[in-house]
């Protein structure tokens, strides 16, 4: 069998039936299975393994596509522990940078505060972000992956 060769599939700027379609039109998969990894990465934080009993090999090389173009990039994170908040900060590929904030209220309760933008135009005197001005906005999958490098990192449920 020659061995397949197909362009990055990253589902986290994709909703579930074009993250199926993409595998079907790519790799001739049905819909079953591009569900069953969606399922793993968006559900269970974890990479996704599809598997089959026929046509292994096609299916191997499928996993190994999806963890190759899945970029979980581990962020710097630090603890603040006199609020409780952990912040990360991830470099896109771009190079610019966003934070992305866990605060952890008294009760125990947590809230995963992400950035849709790099900068800010507000330009509150209090944040730093303002001082940069408005350099972009984040496109879907930039702001998906902060949600899952938060849930990988942390284990998150």
């Amino acid at each position: 069998m020659e061995a397949l060769r197909a362009p990055s599939i990253n589902p986290y700027g994709l909703t579930c039936a074009e993250f199926c379609a993409r595998l079907q039109e790519v790799f001739g998969l049905s819909p079953f299975y591009g569900r069953q990894a969606y399922r793993s990465l968006m559900k269970l934080a974890c990479f996704p393994n599809i598997s089959a009993s026929h046509d292994s090999n096609r299916i191997k090389t499928v996993n190994q596509i999806l963890q190759d173009s899945i970029k979980i990039i581990p962020p710097h994170i630090q603890l603040y522990p006199s609020d409780g908040a952990l912040k990360f900060v991830t470099t896109l590929e771009d190079g610019n940078q966003i934070e992305s904030v866990i605060l952890t209220t008294p009760s125990g309760r947590s809230t995963l505060c992400v950035s849709s933008q790099v900068g800010c135009r507000m330009a509150c005197l209090f944040c730093l972000t303002g001082n940069l001005g408005l350099h972009r906005n984040l496109s879907a999958q930039e702001i998906v992956s902060q949600l899952m490098t938060a849930r990988f990192t942390l284990k998150l449920e």
